[in-house]
């Protein structure tokens, strides 16, 4: 009987061993682990998602998280912002390849999301740029008009004719405090410069963009352009005039090096990665997100072309917003007709800048159609 008692004595021996390995596991980890499993999600496009400014900056960050979190990305590219030509394409995201979040790069697709999210209650959905949300579908942006104001000193200073151009899709609260951000960034160093805006009323169409910034270039003797795009074509034009340029979206140095001075640039990686994180833990929120995690928005190295000086300006700025004693939109702030929106000492509301920014700061000139 002696080996059959030792046997079971060593069974128990290696069963009372793991028992302990795994309570000093539980005990070290109380949170649960990331899944070893994939996590579907799909991303809708409202052009390419390569088109070298708006739409590649989610491709590029989804594309650098897509190893570390373990990422099943289905891509949609070319999708309208209308009920009827969404609708299919997240039925089939959904439905056919089983996303479990969908993230739409657009503030046009609120409207008809939050109607489309109704229907899978157990999805989450993000879109850009708005401020409607519901319980599975929240929003998400980040402080960019921070950067617009760093390029707008850059502008002030570098033009000479005191006419800067600026050529935006339409006037909703996203545009219109990037405009607002960026001219206040001009008059602080130039208080006689002015901003001259045309809108194109698109956010793809190359040749509507370079109609309107050649109708902007001939009205006036502009030596600065900037654009609030999703492609270069306004950036593009500008070169061929020999017009200097602040893109937007990504560093466009390389494709533009003649003419290039700086842009206000994404990275969306630490957005997406933030909020990802949260619902693979649970703790998803119907939301709005108007973050400041470090590094979503930033502002391109200035080029060669930019004044001495610039730089140490901007540092300075920096400093001040780093520091939490000074914000762009800190008053006295005055519109175009001279009425003060924001007293001295007061600082506009977060609420306002989403939802309701539909006024244009002194130096703004908003152009004909």
């Amino acid at each position: 009987m002696k080996p059959l008692v030792t046997l079971l004595a060593q069974m128990q021996l290696l069963l009372l061993t793991i028992s302990i390995i795994m309570g000093l596991q539980f005990s070290s980890n109380p949170f649960p682990e990331m899944p070893d499993t994939q996590l579907s999600v799909g991303v809708v496009f409202n052009g390419a998602k390569q088109d070298g400014g708006w739409n590649e900056t989610f491709y590029n960050g989804f594309s650098r998280l897509k190893d570390k979190l373990n990422l099943r990305l289905i891509y949609k590219e070319n999708v309208d912002n209308l009920e009827e030509n969404l609708r299919p394409v997240v039925k089939q995201m959904v439905e056919t390849d089983h996303v479990e979040i969908v993230l739409a790069a657009s503030v046009d697709y609120g409207p008809a999301l939050l109607k489309i999210a109704a229907d899978y209650p157990k999805v989450k959905f993000f879109y850009v740029g708005g401020w409607e949300t519901s319980k599975n579908v929240a929003t998400i942006f980040g402080r960019m008009y921070q950067q617009r104001y760093l390029s707008g000193v850059v502008a002030g200073r570098q033009t000479k004719t005191n006419h800067i151009g600026y050529v935006a899709a339409m006037p909703i609260p996203e545009v219109n405090r990037g405009i607002d951000a960026f001219t206040l960034g001009v008059r602080s160093v130039n208080p006689q410069a002015v901003v001259h805006v045309k809108w194109t009323g698109t956010w793809n169409n190359s040749l509507e963009e370079q109609s309107a910034t050649g109708e902007l270039l001939n009205a006036w003797p502009i030596d600065v352009l900037t654009e609030h795009q999703n492609t270069i074509a306004p950036l593009q034009l500008a070169r061929l005039k020999g017009v200097q340029v602040i893109g937007y979206n990504i560093n466009q140095r390389e494709a533009l090096p003649e003419v290039f001075l700086t842009a206000p640039q994404w990275d969306w990686a630490p957005l997406i990665e933030a909020r990802l994180t949260e619902c693979l833990e649970g703790r998803f929120k119907g939301q709005s997100y108007f973050t400041a995690e470090p590094g979503v928005v930033s502002l391109a190295p200035l080029s060669p072309l930019v004044k001495p000086g610039t730089g140490e300006i901007i540092r300075a700025v920096r400093r001040k917003m780093s520091a939490g004693i000074w914000d762009v939109f800190y008053g006295p702030i005055y519109d175009q007709q001279g009425v003060l929106r924001v007293p001295e000492g007061a600082n506009i509301s977060d609420k306002e800048l989403i939802e309701n920014l539909n006024w244009f700061v002194q130096g703004v000139q908003i152009e004909p159609d």
